[in-house]
């Protein structure tokens, strides 16, 4: 009688275990309007233009609304893979776009001590070498959305002073967009990606595409969730008869 009841609670645990496991891992993923990201972008380009004028930036880049990023970021979410910083893509979130703005558009900041130049605050929207984002929404809360952005190119660094980092900063001092790369020009201070001469409307325009379905409920192994949740009521069932 004992080893029944002992089984009958190990099984009814089980099953609230995997319930809420399953709960844990469940949200939804939203993409951004495109009048909305419209609007953070060029936000963050007026906020980027003001610090390479204040820190006499050469080479700072105007960010662009990047699909690819966009679609890397969602693939990332509904596999569930770690959001980690890399050589060429940078992760940052916020729970709204205003905690974002708050914890990530400190100006980049240079530092002298002992006659070296070092940087603060490099990971930061506002990092010069940035040069597209591509951001997605996401719900744990039906009322409360949160978001997340890729920026590439990105970096990883274990601290907030870097020596190559600070050769790359240092590489690009001087008037503001007077040295952009092949491909850009100076936009008032930004290094502006130059359109193409051909029309692309439709390419330039295009909303990233993603496909909603797999998007809107992520749930991760759910097909053997359902299956151990059924074999445990079935066990359950099957004792309680006896």
């Amino acid at each position: 009688m004992i080893t029944k009841s002992l089984l009958l609670c190990a099984s009814l645990l089980g099953i609230a275990f995997l319930v809420v496991s399953a709960q844990s891992l469940l949200y939804t993923l939203e993409e951004i309007p495109k009048e909305e990201y419209v609007e953070v972008v060029k936000k963050l380009n007026d906020q980027k233009r003001v610090m390479v004028k204040h820190m006499n930036v050469a080479g700072g880049f105007e960010l662009t609304w990047d699909p690819e990023l966009v679609k890397q970021l969602n693939e990332t979410y509904i596999k569930k893979e770690k959001l980690v910083d890399s050589e060429s893509r940078t992760f940052y979130q916020g729970d709204t776009w205003d905690n974002l703005y708050f914890y990530y558009t400190s100006y980049v900041k240079d530092i002298e001590e002992e006659g070296y130049t070092a940087y603060t605050n490099i990971k930061s929207l506002l990092t010069p070498i940035h040069r597209k984002i591509g951001c997605m929404g996401y719900r744990f809360d039906p009322d409360i959305r949160s978001v997340g952005c890729y920026l590439a190119p990105g970096y990883y660094f274990e601290a907030d002073w870097d020596k190559n980092f600070v050769g790359i900063l240092s590489s690009l001092k001087g008037p503001p967009g007077s040295n952009c790369h092949d491909g850009y020009t100076n936009n008032d201070g930004l290094c502006s990606l130059i359109p193409p001469t051909t029309t692309t409307e439709k390419t330039l325009t295009k909303p990233p595409g993603i496909d909603v379905t797999d998007a809107t409920d992520v749930t991760s192994g759910s097909p053997s969730t359902c299956f151990l949740i059924g074999f445990l009521l079935f066990v359950v069932s099957f004792y309680s008869s006896y």
